[in-house]
């Protein structure tokens, strides 16, 4: 509780957060994360693999936010910690409550900045949450999207550079700490007609 309370204190500082986390660890002998809905565990293999990293992806309002959600509810009732990194700032905390969310062990960050969400990250993995939620890809690359097709910008390649950092940022800490990550992916649409996946 101690290591919680501080790394909650230090977020606090830079983060918003729910702050009322309380620590738990889901049972080390589980190997995937289930959904708890039938059809889809029976698809992935009994749900999305512990330690790894999983995309769901798909247009907007397709219900990947729900399916998280579904996830989370599932892996705190398995004494699961779960964490949700919120990069549009649009959770419907109410939505939450009543889907049967535990809102006192749910750790939330608000943050669209590629650097906040690295140091939120690397936090969460060395508490070992044991699911992190990070929904949707960070908002800093959708205001380059129409711009990602000109290969020669300086700024659309630090853009994606970084992005590239954060994600082998989070392949290379999951799995040493078990925590799964899952991201959320949507499927924009650019101004000259190319489906993109943010």
């Amino acid at each position: 509780m101690i290591e919680l309370n501080n790394i909650i204190q230090k977020m606090e500082d830079d983060f918003s957060i729910n702050k009322n986390a309380s620590i738990k660890h889901i049972n080390s002998d589980n190997l995937r994360l289930p959904f708890g809905l039938p059809l889809i565990d029976e698809m992935v293999d009994g749900g999305i693999p512990r330690g790894e990293l999983t995309q769901i992806f798909g247009p907007h309002s397709s219900g990947k936010t729900i399916l998280a959600i579904q996830l989370i509810k599932e892996t705190q009732k398995n004494d699961g910690l779960c964490a949700y990194i919120d990069t549009k700032d649009k959770l419907d905390l109410g939505y939450l409550n009543k889907a049967g969310i535990d809102m006192d062990s749910l750790l939330i960050v608000n943050t669209n900045v590629l650097e906040d969400i690295s140091e939120a990250l690397l936090k969460m993995i060395k508490l070992k949450i044991d699911l992190i939620v990070l929904d949707s890809t960070p908002l800093i690359l959708e205001n380059d999207l129409d711009s990602f097709d000109d290969k020669d910008s300086d700024n659309n390649f630090d853009t994606s550079n970084k992005f590239r950092q954060l994600l082998n940022l989070i392949l290379s800490n999951v799995n040493k700490k078990q925590t799964t990550m899952l991201i959320i992916t949507d499927m924009m649409q650019s101004m000259k007609g190319k489906g993109k996946y943010l």
